[in-house]
């Protein structure tokens, strides 16, 4: 009994220091910023992040390959031809033709069809799509049909562009063409329009700086 006493008294002396120890490694667990918790955490993005990079090397390493096989010399040599910029026709790994297609709402079915049977939309909306919209599109002047193809196809491009950017490679959007000369080279189906050509490649080097107009030059306010 008395060294059992003995041993009380020596945990209560050191009782208080059991207690700062024990909050002082809660803080270091839980609550510094170099707590366990948070490397844990920073371990775990960082290994995310890692995947995230292996991933887009295999995708930037499969795109090379895909477009080495779309690539042919002949291609490229007969849309330089009608295509005003030589140096990226001439330069790039590959040259894309953006086209419009002014039977578009001929995919009508096709593409919202598609989408109901992947559960994006119920097949009463898409019914409902094509009741209000199918009337307008089928009578649409053909000058306001080829307006929104040129507008759609614009933000394709520009969706392209980035996704492009974003995979490691640069593009050069480019307008200046002879479209009936491409249509022609090309023998495309009367309802496909040339609308842009992009340029897709690595960049040699750095782009020179561009200037636009200021906003106030272009904004309104009412």
């Amino acid at each position: 009994m008395k060294k059992i006493a003995n041993f009380s008294s020596i945990f209560k002396g050191y009782k208080k220091y059991l207690v700062v120890g024990g909050v002082f490694t809660i803080y270091m667990l839980f609550f510094d910023n170099a707590s366990f918790l948070v490397h844990r955490n920073m371990n775990s993005e960082l290994d995310k992040l890692t995947r995230q990079k292996q991933f887009l090397q295999k995708e930037i390493e499969k795109d090379k390959k895909e477009l080495e096989a779309l690539y042919t010399d002949e291609g490229k040599e007969k849309l330089g031809s009608a295509n005003y910029n030589k140096i990226q026709n001439d330069t790039s790994a590959a040259m894309i033709i953006v086209l419009g297609d002014l039977n578009h709402y001929g995919k009508f079915d096709e593409i919202y069809g598609e989408a109901v049977e992947k559960g994006y939309m119920t097949k009463e909306v898409k019914d409902g799509f094509e009741k209000g919209m199918g009337p307008q599109l089928e009578n649409l002047p053909t000058d306001k049909n080829r307006e929104g193809v040129y507008f759609d196809c614009g933000l394709w491009t520009m969706q392209f562009a980035n996704i492009a950017y974003a995979k490691g490679y640069d593009t050069n959007i480019i307008g200046g063409f002879v479209r009936e000369k491409v249509a022609e080279l090309f023998e495309l189906e009367e309802n496909l329009i040339p609308v842009m050509l992009i340029a897709l490649g690595k960049k040699e080097k750095e782009a020179r700086p561009t200037v636009r107009m200021k906003a106030e030059n272009l904004v309104r306010f009412e």
